[in-house]
């Protein structure tokens, strides 16, 4: 096997952390089995995951790890029956549903522009993230008309863009699995990771048997939501009528 010298004494000073492939391939040189190699790498993917992790006042440590896995994402499915999902939502929307809590105002500035830069990820390739929206986050006047019709608007534009579809499920097929709670699917090169977002904590789960309903579930409800172009354009009547200082079209 080879590897420049340069590297291994990076990584033996800890300035270079091994990525999977690279600790899957020197398993493989040292003649681990397959369940051994499995073990171990599995191992590695838990490395620094807790199961919750505490939200403070700043930008939570947690945001990191998300961050992380949302860069290396191949792609990104959220469902969210009552909020516009977090990568999609303008600043005065972030600072709207902040505000509803007990941030300090300089804690909610610091998310704004944490979240505003995760939006990075979205423009990177298309196909990038597919938002599944009960209609009913359409509605709620977080923030007012005004901010609601701003935040319609960048749904849209995030529609046109290609790198995200926005899917509406709408509120006359009743009840749905998404209304359970929101969640985010993140399908990982090396498998999937769905995040759960609570009020003051939040939860990774990695394990398949722990995943697999929430990617079922996720599927079920594209079946049932409209389709991108009729989604855009429930989506372009919530903004006319949000201009017009209006709850519902």
């Amino acid at each position: 096997m080879e590897t420049h010298h340069t590297a291994v004494t990076r990584t033996e000073e800890g300035r270079r952390r091994l990525s999977t492939d690279d600790i899957a391939a020197w398993l493989a040189h040292l003649g681990a089995t397959a369940d051994e190699r499995a073990a171990v790498l599995a191992l590695v993917r838990d490395v620094g995951r807790s199961a919750w992790s505490a939200v403070g006042h700043a930008v939570p440590a947690q945001l990191s790890t998300l961050v992380r896995y949302e860069r290396e994402a191949v792609a990104i499915t959220e469902v969210n029956a009552v909020l516009i999902p977090g990568l999609l939502q303008t600043e005065n929307y972030v600072r709207a549903v902040m505000s509803t809590g007990d941030i300090p105002d300089d804690g909610i500035e610091d998310r704004v522009i944490y979240r505003m830069g995760r939006q990075s990820v979205l423009r990177r390739r298309a196909g990038a993230m597919t938002a599944i929206i009960d209609e009913g986050a359409l509605t709620r006047q977080i923030g007012g008309h005004a901010v609601m019709a701003e935040q319609m608007t960048a749904l849209l534009d995030w529609s046109n863009t290609g790198h995200v579809e926005v899917l509406i499920i709408p509120t006359s097929i009743g009840a749905h699995r998404g209304m359970a709670g929101g969640f985010m699917i993140l399908d990982m090169p090396d498998g999937v990771v769905v995040h759960l977002e609570h009020l003051d904590s939040g939860v990774f789960l990695h394990e398949p048997a722990d995943t697999r309903s929430f990617v079922e579930a996720a599927s079920s409800l594209q079946d049932v939501a409209m389709s991108p172009v009729d989604s855009a354009r429930l989506i372009a009547t919530y903004a006319d009528s949000h201009a017009r200082n209006e709850a519902s079209p």
